[in-house]
């Protein structure tokens, strides 16, 4: 559909769209840490901007699921409750 052409030729010129929120910036080889990319809105941030070309870190309590996303967009993961503040200290 028309729709999907638009949004792939969008992504090859570096416009992600993530629930409404357009980002133009040049993505790719960029740097990206998504908090709670492991599932919902991060997980669906964390996959556009890899397709987009960014190198991703997830950041989440699920060490497992964010281990297996990192996996599927050649990203890394980490474990962190970033609501525990001494959980990142050290």
């Amino acid at each position: 559909s028309a729709a999907i052409y638009q949004e792939k030729h969008a992504v090859e010129a570096g416009i992600v769209r993530v629930n409404n929120f357009v980002f133009t910036a040049t993505i790719k080889n960029r740097n990206a840490i998504v908090t709670g990319g492991a599932s919902g809105l991060g997980e669906a941030t964390a996959r556009r901007l890899a397709q987009a070309g960014a190198k991703v870190a997830i950041v989440d309590r699920n060490s497992e699921r964010a281990t297996a996303i990192a996996g599927e967009i050649g990203g890394r993961a980490y474990m962190l409750d970033v609501t525990d503040s001494s959980a990142a200290e050290g």
